[in-house]
């Protein structure tokens, strides 16, 4: 899912229930939400999913990285990449 959403309480709350509802549907055996540290714009939204009664209830994991190992992470898995590049 892609989405354009604000970095405050109504955007992590819209998140969340995005969450919920695939939950609902699909009733994974693990959630882990995955952020990139870009200081306080991902601590907030870090801290209220870690806070949050109904993401508890579910176990979810949170996990905040740094960029860099998530764009090393993203090159390992681009397209383009074959043998002859490497």
């Amino acid at each position: 899912v892609t989405a354009s959403l604000s970095n405050d309480l109504s955007g992590a709350t819209e998140i969340k229930n995005h969450i919920l509802d695939l939950n609902h549907t699909y009733h994974f055996e693990r959630i882990v939400i995955g952020m990139e540290a870009t200081s306080l714009y991902s601590f907030h939204p870090a801290m209220f999913f870690h806070e949050d009664r109904q993401l508890k209830e579910l176990h979810v994991e949170i996990m905040v990285e740094q960029p860099n190992k998530i764009k090393k992470y993203r090159d390992a898995f681009e397209e383009n990449k074959n043998d002859t590049i490497d």
